[in-house]
């Protein structure tokens, strides 16, 4: 038997409270694991490279930036690019 969305829907409405993070989470993952970018970022190797001392001078920056609350949110930033 193949679900219909109706069906899935009622089933979803029927759901306790509690399990709706962990339906949300799985249809989620059945949702994105047909999509090939994220497929390929989900397989991606471990990168394993060690992390340059640039690298650990840049994220202490970002970080200390992030502490004195110098940031712009994401929808900021669109509205500010005209996004």
């Amino acid at each position: 038997m193949l679900a219909t969305r109706t069906q899935i829907k009622r089933l979803v409405s029927e759901l306790p409270d509690e399990e709706l993070d962990a339906a949300y989470k799985f249809l989620r993952y059945l949702r994105d694991s047909h999509d090939p970018l994220i497929r390929a970022v989900l397989r991606a190797p471990i990168d394993d490279e060690p992390e340059t001392e640039a690298e650990r001078r840049e994220v202490a920056e970002a970080k200390a930036e992030i502490a004195a609350g110098r940031v712009i949110s994401h929808r900021a930033l669109k509205a500010k690019l005209g996004l």
